[in-house]
């Protein structure tokens, strides 16, 4: 793969703190994988190996309810970090990873990034990203009202617009689809 491949991948570890031989370091411990949309990167019951950087694509994080529409807890897409709980704690799943769109990311393995940080210390600048990467953008939903709750994701992620339809974003705000339509509509105005 040619060096401007990983641009992208560079630019995001560099606003990590790790300096050019470091990045080189981490992309020789990666794979870089290109996956379809509808796959699953991690099933309910699976254990996660890995940590991911999306370079491009999406994915949707939910859980299956009984009677219910699935409960969506997380959303991704492109140049974010991304672990889970599983992988972290070292336990199955109660969540599903599924890619909602054609997807390109990197992946490192737990026992990569280890060896890496056993390297270099400047590496725990990385697993700390990627260990406060799982806590969800849901813990602090909960106190928000619904215009402070878009207007947060409007200002910090709003590629997820681009990917995701409306019915998922309003899920993923803990809201109806109908509320999340009133207030684009008043903020918008």
């Amino acid at each position: 793969m040619e060096a401007q491949d990983h641009s992208i991948f560079r630019k995001a570890i560099g606003q990590e703190g790790l300096d050019g031989s470091e990045q080189q370091q981490l992309i020789q411990a990666c794979d870089l994988l290109q996956l379809a949309a509808g796959e699953r990167l991690l099933s309910e019951g699976e254990v996660m190996h890995h940590f991911y950087f999306l370079r491009k694509g999406a994915i949707l994080v939910y859980q299956e309810a009984a009677f219910a529409e699935r409960q969506i807890k997380r959303i991704y897409s492109d140049q974010e970090w991304m672990s889970s709980p599983s992988l972290i704690n070292r336990q199955p799943s109660e969540l599903i990873y599924e890619l909602a769109t054609d997807t390109q990311l990197y992946r490192v393995s737990m026992e990569n990034l280890h060896k890496l940080i056993g390297e270099s210390q400047r590496f725990l600048i990385l697993a700390r990203v990627f260990m406060n990467e799982h806590k969800p953008f849901e813990g602090y939903q909960a106190r928000m009202s619904p215009e402070e709750k878009y207007g947060q994701l409007l200002a910090q992620r709003p590629q997820l617009l681009q990917y995701f339809p409306l019915k998922v974003i309003a899920a993923y705000l803990e809201m109806t689809p109908e509320t999340l339509s009133r207030v684009r509509k008043k903020i918008s105005q």
